[in-house]
């Protein structure tokens, strides 16, 4: 197998497989996750981005939000650092690496089960509340319909990257479709004539929806427990007497009142963008997750006479489909994909009773509080039953309630973290080398959030990016990704070992702290599918990693005898420098290829090949012993008596998959 060199993976570890973590709103301490939404579409597909004045505009895809921003603690926990909470990795409840129906817990059963669990030395798990696990959901997962047979091409709606995730068990008489995951919230009124119900999101296809929490029903769940920020999800609204309430808690004001009327979304972006009132006119529609934030699931219609949502609020009354006093459905800014391309969805949150059609009449089926999404545009008297198996109603004209950021962020000197605010590009640990990555990591660091892609002038890789420079010992190092919270950066190939200062410069001010730098400090990338396995490929490009590791991208496992090659950092000086700060048109083999040592499962793998073939990207072609038995196995290299970190994997197995 031949050195390559190719842009796209360099882009793909740099800043997939490394986190990238971006800055949440300042003085906020209920920090809505954005929904990951970045592409842009009409009533019935994706377009090319609108602008301001164009139809379709001010859709979620123009707004970005706090950065989903998450760390594999490599101990069956993932940290969230936006929000403060740490979450369990995998819902395989039975620990035996199959995520399927024998993992389900019924309500209660998972209710009582989080006292008992101990995971990562903690005893504090919890199951979570409805708006913890929504702050995990994706929108730039796919719906999957409820006759689906295969997983084919979809796309969850979690960062599968950080948490481990299955579909229904179809072997067990489950639909794929029922990946529904249990929270401690109930609902204060009751669904389907009488159901005591759990609010559970569906990460299989985009959804809050009410479920039976009572065992007799015999309806289970997949569990994810958390721990930390146990204040994450309260608002703390002041209504400030000019038909604005804000929220402290998350930074951003609504309107007092609602637009009064049911619209079509194309109608409610349009409205949202052209409103003006209390002296602001930078009022926006708000993403799904925003607008579930302020549901307040202790209110309903059904027992206290109000929808959804704190006092303070007003919300135009209406008669739902059974001729009930009731509240109305919301629009939100985000498309809830049908498939790849198909955007004919927006995401609604009800914030009255969320009704379906069952048995010959409308009741309500999966309570005040729920997000569904409905049809941007058409005529809801083509749906006289509703729509799929609960006959879920559909208005198609539904209202807005505007929003704005009330906490904007303000231009501020840097601040690196306390703790290891400087570590290695691929192993988040100690250890940099020269030519290598790192990863820098405080407040403030940067305005916005970006690569270096687009910036690359010729050969010559940004030593500034929107105003930040980095410098390690006094020399210039390369920008390849920037946010406010995160810096992922590439060292200068010059000849330094020992202490340097490491300063991050912005247009406010600057900040440093103080780093080790030695000749070899090397780590594996972690694999963008999953963090728990190196970056690996086959040599037809296809990563190595399990079949159907993560929905909708192609990978498989490395075979015994096979040729693979791995990807890291920092294994040392190359026989010819690599240029500094350059893009790299060939390979620069190691200068000491025979000393470097790599083992898979424990046993020698040869290494036919070791050198920089991508800036600050060492290309290490191995062959998987032979002997090895299937399974993930561990993965661990040694050059300069310095070795990689020794909780990666890859996957193992021989055909068929």
């Amino acid at each position: 197998m031949k050195p390559r060199s190719r842009a796209s993976l360099i882009m793909r570890l740099v800043l997939t497989g490394m986190p990238a973590i971006a800055a949440a709103q300042s003085g906020a301490t209920y920090k809505i996750v954005d929904t990951g939404q970045t592409k842009f579409y009409n009533n019935t597909s994706e377009i090319t981005k609108p602008e301001a004045g164009q139809p379709f505009y001010g859709q979620d895809a123009h707004y970005t939000g706090n950065t989903p921003s998450y760390t594999d603690n490599r101990d069956g926990t993932v940290t969230d650092l936006g929000t403060g909470l740490m979450w369990q990795k995998s819902p395989d409840t039975d620990g035996n690496g199959i995520i399927n129906y024998a993992d389900k817990l019924y309500f209660d059963e998972a209710l009582a089960r989080a006292s008992s669990l101990r995971l990562a030395g903690y005893n504090d798990w919890r199951l979570p509340t409805i708006k913890e696990l929504y702050s995990l959901i994706m929108f730039s997962g796919m719906d999957v319909s409820p006759e689906a047979t295969s997983t084919e091409g979809i796309v969850p709606f979690i960062d599968t990257r950080y948490f481990a995730f299955g579909y229904g068990d179809l072997s067990a008489g489950e639909r794929i479709i029922d990946a529904q995951f249990a929270t401690s919230t109930i609902y204060v009124s009751r669904t389907m004539d009488g159901n005591r119900t759990m609010f559970g999101v569906n990460f299989a296809d985009g959804r809050i929806k009410g479920y039976p929490a009572d065992q007799a029903i015999g309806k289970k769940y997949y569990v994810l427990y958390v721990r930390g920020n146990p204040a994450y999800g309260n608002n703390l609204f002041v209504d400030n007497g000019d038909g604005t309430i804000t929220d402290h808690a998350t930074g951003l004001m609504w309107t007092k009142n609602d637009n009064g009327a049911g619209v079509s979304w194309e109608s409610a972006l349009s409205y949202a963008e052209g409103f003006s009132h209390g002296g602001y006119t930078d009022w926006r529609l708000p993403n799904a997750k925003e607008l579930q934030s302020i549901v307040d699931y202790t209110r309903s219609p059904a027992t206290t006479n109000s929808a959804a949502i704190n006092a303070m609020f007003n919300c135009t009354p209406i008669r739902n489909e059974a001729g009930e006093a009731d509240y109305p459905w919301y629009w939100s800014s985000t498309t809830h994909l049908q498939g790849p391309t198909n955007g004919a969805s927006a995401a609604y949150v009800s914030f009255g009773r969320t009704m379906g059609y069952m048995q010959g009449r409308w009741i309500d089926v999966h309570g005040a509080g729920a997000q569904r999404s409905d049809p941007k545009a058409g005529n809801p008297a083509d749906f006289p039953f509703g729509r799929g198996p609960q006959g879920d109603a559909i208005r198609i004209m539904n209202y807005v309630r505007v929003v704005r950021n009330a906490v904007a962020l303000r231009p501020a000197p840097p601040q690196l973290r306390r703790a290891d605010p400087v570590v290695n590009g691929a192993t988040f640990a100690q250890g940099m080398s020269p030519g290598a990555f790192i990863s820098i990591f405080g407040e403030d660091l940067a305005p916005v959030t970006r690569s270096w892609d687009g910036a690359i002038q010729g050969a010559a890789l940004p030593a500034q990016l929107e105003g930040v420079s980095v410098t390690v010992g006094g020399r210039a190092a390369y920008l390849a990704y920037l946010s406010p919270a995160q810096l992922n950066v590439l060292l200068p190939t010059a000849d330094m070992t020992g202490s340097a200062e490491v300063r991050v410069t912005t247009a406010q001010g600057s900040a440093s702290a103080a780093a080790v730098i030695q000749r070899y400090a090397p780590g594996f990338f972690p694999s963008s599918l999953d963090s728990r396995y190196a970056a690996a490929t086959h040599a037809d490009n296809v990563p190595v990693a399990k079949v159907g590791q993560r929905p909708g991208v192609t990978s498989r496992p490395a075979e015994p005898g096979e040729e693979i090659v791995l990807w890291g950092t920092g294994f040392g000086p190359t026989g010819e420098q690599v240029p500094s700060g350059q893009v790299l048109t060939r390979p620069y083999p190691l200068a000491d290829p025979a000393g470097l040592k790599v083992s898979i499962g424990g046993r020698d793998a040869r290494v036919t090949f070791a050198g920089v073939t991508l800036a600050g990207v060492c290309q290490i072609n191995v062959v998987v012993p032979p002997e090895l038995v299937d399974g993930d196995q561990v993965v661990l290299a040694e050059i300069g008596g310095a070795r990689t970190q020794s909780s990666v994997f890859i996957a193992v197995q021989r055909p068929p998959y």
